[in-house]
């Protein structure tokens, strides 16, 4: 994903950042992945390979980002974000993509990078790559997180911001710059007992449709937090189907 170049903001310890292909033959639409884990670990085969060979199935090209997290802050993790947007946009071409039909799909806190970048599009300048758009086109949050204020998962603002998480929190929080959103899905169990789903994937949708950002948010009785696919719950399970419903409508 970075190529040659050393990873911007890289600390020691931390994982090596890489983007992986799952392109569908004929594909005209694009979804990368952000897989979830607190921004302490990541699910990358649960919330990253298996979605994307779903996603396969249904004809749409995927992209799974090993992304950057503890020890790294903000300023690594949001670059990742944004530099694989970029990279799946400059190379759009040779993947035999449409650069203009992008989607992010984030896990939990994968959902709070994939809002992030979607409200901060703008980032440094690195190399050509970096100057490509690293908005997305659309977004697919699955039981996200969608605030560092309060109803937050415990680890995520002090792992994100540091020890700024009591003043930045908002500016990486739903409601910072909630028109810049592209046509958001949204998804949750009434089950999760992880993430407060009212204060974060119900507080969103509500924040999109007083934008009048095109978006839709479902709630399922069953699953929890971390069920990927949730292949085992019948109601959870419809959620790609419904994600993959909206992108043919908006994207």
């Amino acid at each position: 994903m970075w190529g040659e170049m050393a990873p911007p903001h890289h600390r020691e310890g931390a994982v090596f950042p890489t983007i992986r292909a799952y392109l569908a033959e004929r594909a005209t639409r694009t979804v990368v992945i952000f897989p979830g884990g607190g921004y302490f670990q990541l699910s990358v085969i649960g919330e990253g390979i298996n979605v994307a060979k779903a996603l396969n199935e249904r004809g749409i090209s995927a992209f799974v980002v090993t992304y950057r997290y503890a020890p790294c802050d903000r300023h690594a993790i949001l670059a990742d974000g944004q530099r694989a947007v970029q990279f799946v946009r400059y190379y759009a071409e040779d993947f035999g993509i449409d650069p203009e039909k992008i989607a992010l799909m984030g896990f939990s806190a994968g959902g709070h990078l994939a809002m992030c970048v979607s409200e901060h599009p703008e980032g440094e300048y690195f190399d050509e790559i970096s100057a490509a758009d690293s908005h997305p086109n659309a977004c697919i949050l699955a039981y996200p997180v969608t605030t560092l204020e309060d109803g937050t998962f415990p680890t995520m603002p002090p792992i994100f911001l540091g020890e700024e998480h009591l003043t930045l929190a908002p500016v990486y929080s739903y409601g910072y710059r909630v028109s810049a959103m592209p046509p958001t899905f949204i998804w949750y169990s009434q089950k999760d007992t992880a993430v407060n789903y009212v204060k974060n994937a119900e507080a969103l949708s509500t924040a999109l449709i007083g934008a009048g950002i095109p978006s839709e948010c479902r709630a399922f009785s069953d699953g929890g937090h971390g069920v990927g696919l949730g292949l085992d719950f019948p109601e959870c399970a419809a959620w790609l189907d419904l994600a993959t419903a909206f992108l043919e409508k908006n994207l």
